[in-house]
């Protein structure tokens, strides 16, 4: 094989070739390996911070002043909360015997300043402004609308025992609507009694102002009133007919709704992985608001034809059956009543536009307007069911008789 001389030449000097020394590079690695990273300090300013934070946590005015008045929303401020008071415990920053040399005792003249500045209506640098909404339900205005509901039963209730009989009443019309009353008092008891502070400063006040409770006794009087005129149609009804089915439903109900936090007030409820934040009771919470409520209102909508046929069927027949005018009337305009205070018996974490805001009607619904719309359907429906039974009665050209001594009825089985 043929090799030119200078590559000849290479080659026989190749295995005498030297293997010079270079600098090792490991020089600069064993001098960054040498260097450690600076130890993180609490500043004073840091200090200062997370004590005002934990000051204004730790007071429920405060808390719920500086998460009305936090242009961020509720959400994130109560995290920047909640964070500051972890982290003030978690580093014992106030008995850190070297800061508190250093910046002073941050944390008493935090606890003095918040409540300095709140008294001059400043909350962290923010101004404090009033809740928005809840215009309705500080005493008067909403103790006559708890006394216009219960009012509203009575026509109803007092034809039913006079006639000692329930026929031509659709009880799968009442349980639809005792179901509704019945998830209304469910959620109402979940933000007031059982975990108050899942929606404080949304929906209703942190801490709960006389309102929010006069909420939940609304709820619950208009419950207990759908309560009474089920078992009352139950107990009237003509003999033969099964209401097993009914009770057997509604039972079933109870255990997945009331009876739930009712073992949760009693301490039953088991502690498990946080899911994302309140365990189980928010888990029920989410079940109930986002899908069994919507349902049950819808179901409130579809009782209508329920009744309706009923009433068609009595009035064809001729038969008389059990409701007076008057008890459609009345829950007609005392709970049209009722759905529209409700727009201003809730707080907003901020303004609600519903013609030009970032939110819309879903987002209201689930977070501030169920009851408006659960109360809104009742009424309609039983405005519904007063035109029906008018317009059929002077179909047959009889005379509308209305009073304590009333013929005609309202409503059907």
């Amino acid at each position: 094989m043929y090799f030119p001389l200078l590559s000849a030449t290479l080659l026989l000097l190749a295995p005498l070739t030297l293997a010079l020394p270079s600098p090792s590079p490991n020089a600069n690695l064993e001098i960054r390996q040498q260097q450690q990273a600076p130890i993180q300090t609490i500043t004073c300013a840091d200090y200062s911070r997370i004590a005002n934070y934990t000051a204004i946590d730790s007071n429920s005015t405060l808390r719920a002043a500086f998460l009305q008045a936090s242009p961020q929303g509720t959400d994130p401020t109560r995290v920047i909360l909640d964070r500051a008071s972890v982290e003030f415990t978690a580093k014992n920053l106030k008995f850190d015997q070297a800061l508190n040399a250093q910046c002073g005792n941050l944390s008493t003249v935090a606890f003095s300043e918040v409540n300095t500045n709140f008294s001059q209506g400043v909350v962290a640098g923010w101004k404090v402004v009033a809740p928005v909404g809840a215009a309705i339900g500080a005493g008067r205005e909403l103790c006559i609308l708890i006394v216009l509901t219960a009012f509203s039963f009575l026509p109803q209730l007092h034809h039913l025992w006079s006639k000692k009989d329930s026929t031509g009443i659709s009880i799968g019309y009442v349980l639809a609507n005792l179901l509704v009353a019945t998830e209304q008092l469910s959620l109402e008891a979940y933000v007031t009694v059982n975990v108050p502070e899942s929606a404080g400063g949304t929906f209703t006040h942190d801490p709960l102002s006389t309102g929010d409770w006069l909420n939940f006794v609304q709820t619950l009087v208009t419950w207990l009133l759908f309560l009474v005129l089920f078992s009352l149609c139950l107990h009237l009804s003509p003999p033969g007919h099964n209401s097993r089915p009914y009770t057997n439903i509604y039972a079933l109900f109870l255990l997945i709704s009331l009876v739930p936090e009712a073992i949760d007030l009693v301490g039953g409820t088991p502690n498990s992985t946080p899911w994302p934040r309140q365990e189980y009771q928010q888990a029920f919470a989410f079940f109930h608001a986002i899908l069994i409520n919507p349902l049950l209102t819808l179901l409130s909508g579809f009782s209508f034809f329920l009744q309706a046929a009923q009433t068609h069927h009595h009035y064809h027949h001729g038969t008389q059956f059990a409701l007076s005018l008057w008890g459609l009337a009345a829950q007609t305009v005392v709970f049209a009543l009722v759905a529209v205070s409700w727009v201003w018996r809730v707080v907003y974490a901020k303004t609600w536009d519903p013609l030009f805001g970032d939110d819309g009607f879903l987002s209201w619904y689930f977070n501030y307007g169920h009851p408006v719309v659960a109360n809104g359907v009742f009424a309609v429906v039983q405005g519904g069911l007063l035109f029906f039974a008018v317009w059929r009665t002077r179909r047959r050209g009889e005379e509308v008789k209305v009073g304590s001594g009333e013929t005609e009825a309202l409503l059907g089985r």
